[in-house]
């Protein structure tokens, strides 16, 4: 092994050594104690919390960090676009307006995720996806 070579694994050993666990990850904010599945998601048992009359308030109770973020230089209302069934419907406040039956399930996009998904006319906002519950046949 050369001396640059020694030298650059030596850098990288000392760098990786120094890195704690409860610094990385941060692109996304820590796991909740009480979400058992994908934080990122709300579907199930989840779906029929008690006092959640619309979808807004779901999330407030459910993923508050969902709605509290901060996205680039916007928050709140500008911070987040909500999408029924991949169509856009408007800003986070859209969602007062949705009861909670009308969904079968919720999927937090951070604003990357969500412009693969949508296209570069989203912008460099979240997004929450609302699932439709489809009525059985």
């Amino acid at each position: 092994m050369t001396t640059f070579g020694k030298a650059t694994f030596l850098a990288l050993f000392a760098v990786s050594a120094c890195r704690s666990p409860s610094t990385e990850g941060h692109s996304r904010p820590q796991r909740l104690a009480n979400v058992k599945g994908d934080q990122y998601l709300i579907e199930g048992d989840e779906m029929s919390i008690a006092g959640a009359n619309n979808l807004y308030e779901l999330v407030r109770i459910q993923r508050p960090f969902w709605i509290s973020r901060n996205v680039g230089n916007a928050s709140g209302d500008q911070a987040v676009s909500v999408y029924l069934d991949d169509r856009p419907l408007g800003s986070l406040s859209i969602l007062r307006d949705l009861q909670v039956h009308v969904a079968r399930r919720l999927r937090y996009l951070a604003p990357t995720e969500a412009r693969i998904r949508f296209g570069p006319s989203h912008g460099n906002r979240a997004a929450i996806v609302v699932e439709s519950a489809k009525p059985e046949r």
